[in-house]
């Protein structure tokens, strides 16, 4: 399973292949959250680990697209992500 694994596809189709009838429930989620930016730089770097080697070329880019978008030293993001939860039976 290639990182980070969130897609809901790998973990459905091994119980399907494995015998199992699985059944999925989606819904959608949205938050905002408010951070320090030396904080949410450091978030996005643990974010971006998951796809490359964080080089200081990458942390300097980083650091200056939420020190951009921050007001009075706050970075402000808005989420809205789709979350899954897969139902099955044992046996």
């Amino acid at each position: 399973m290639p990182p980070p694994g969130h897609d809901i596809i790998y973990p459905l189709n091994y119980l399907y292949t494995s015998g199992y009838c699985p059944s999925f429930q989606v819904w959608v989620d949205e938050w905002d959250e408010e951070l320090p930016v030396a904080e949410a730089a450091a978030g996005l770097e643990d974010f971006f680990r998951f796809y490359t080697e964080v080089t200081p070329e990458i942390k300097k880019t980083i650091a200056g697209y939420v020190e951009q978008r921050a007001v009075n030293g706050v970075y402000s993001e808005e989420y809205r992500v789709r979350l899954g939860m897969i139902l099955w039976t044992g046996g």
